[in-house]
């Protein structure tokens, strides 16, 4: 909800706003997530020690914790066109064979790199775009080797 409305951030953040009114807020957010016992207490608590402004953060890292529990690397992979979903499965059951992990990869497209893919997962960047196989062959051209 956080990633949807840049008001709400906002209001979580704003020092004006009484820490009640904070959480009435969360309590009907709460409310139509369904969410459990424990992430409400943990919300309020959040909310009580005014630290609301920091939810964000708390998930994000939350998320890379939880990540690395259960033995998930996230990653996205880029091309010049839309693969098929089934190309999209192969890619992916062929990535997490290789790398011994399962992997939440992301596809996104990008006409710019004018053929091939870029893989990032993690801190690790993969470019076998035309675009860079281009740009190494100009270089060399530069070079006059």
């Amino acid at each position: 909800m956080l990633d949807t409305s840049s008001a709400l951030e906002m209001t979580l953040k704003s020092p004006v706003i009484k820490v009640e009114e904070k959480k009435a807020l969360v309590a009907k957010l709460l409310d139509k997530l369904k969410a459990d016992a424990t992430v409400r207490n943990f919300c309020f608590l959040l909310a009580d020690n005014e630290r609301l402004a920091f939810l964000r953060d708390i998930v994000t890292c939350y998320s890379k914790l939880l990540d690395e529990v259960r033995g998930v690397v996230r990653g996205t992979l880029t091309t010049a066109v839309g693969l098929a979903a089934d190309k999209q499965s192969k890619l992916k059951s062929g990535l997490e064979k290789k790398t011994g992990a399962a992997i939440e990869l992301a596809f996104a497209v990008d006409s710019g790199i004018l053929g091939g893919m870029v893989l990032k997962i993690g801190d690790k960047v993969l470019d076998a775009s035309l675009r860079a196989q281009l740009g190494i062959l100009r270089e060399t051209f530069k070079r006059g080797e």
